[in-house]
């Protein structure tokens, strides 16, 4: 959910990124997440997932996709690429 935050070292390192859409402030230890966080990443060139641990949230991942094409601008088809 903070991966934005290091997204330059975790792309030097090779490392990939799974987070969820748009969750945050929902708890103390999330208050720095951001909807932009998998755009960021992508940005930068990480391999990002968007995931869910809600079975029925997992239902929905095109709606979780779409979210990262309204908040970050990522292109359709790269969005539906974190998800699949």
């Amino acid at each position: 959910l903070e991966g934005y935050k290091v997204a330059p070292k975790m792309q030097e390192h090779g490392a990939s990124a799974s987070t969820f859409s748009d969750w945050w402030a929902y708890k103390y230890e999330v208050r720095d997440a951001i909807p932009y966080n998998a755009a960021l990443l992508w940005e930068q060139g990480v391999n990002t997932g968007i995931n869910s641990d809600d079975a029925e949230m997992s239902r929905r991942l095109n709606q979780e996709a779409a979210k990262t094409v309204k908040y970050g601008g990522v292109p359709p088809e790269e969005a539906w690429k974190m998800v699949t």
